[in-house]
């Protein structure tokens, strides 16, 4: 228990400091929205930093084309909010309020139309969903 939380506490002290660096890098620069983009890579290098460490002591199976579905679920809800964007909505907090639930809709709804074929096909072919 000691080297595994060694290794979480290292690995928080790096993702702050790369949080940091990131920060005074480019916020100055582009502004608070740089600190949301500083934020999400130093918490990805703080996952990956975990995951690639806690191999020693639990096995991990990840099923690739779940993650990879995911993933471009993911990004194509990003693209709508993105694109929701060009949208005239009055006020700032109204945009933002509705970039996330057409994230958050596009999203689930993709979700369950990937996850409803997985469990179609696997009724038909009498195998287990994975």
């Amino acid at each position: 228990l000691g080297e595994g939380t060694r290794a979480m506490t290292t690995s928080a002290v790096v993702a702050g400091g790369l949080n940091l660096a990131l920060n005074l890098a480019f916020v100055p620069f582009y502004g608070y929205g740089a600190a949301a983009y500083s934020t999400a890579v130093a918490y990805a290098v703080y996952a990956g930093y975990i995951w690639w460490q806690s191999k020693r002591f639990v096995r991990w199976r990840v099923d690739q084309r779940t993650l990879l579905s995911g993933l471009l679920i993911a990004v194509a809800a990003s693209a709508a909010a993105i694109g929701a964007g060009s949208l005239w909505i009055p006020s700032r907090s109204l945009e933002y309020i509705s970039r996330g639930a057409i994230y958050l809709l596009v999203f689930m709804s993709l979700a369950v139309l990937v996850e409803g074929r997985r469990q179609l096909r696997s009724l038909m072919t009498g195998s287990r969903p994975v």
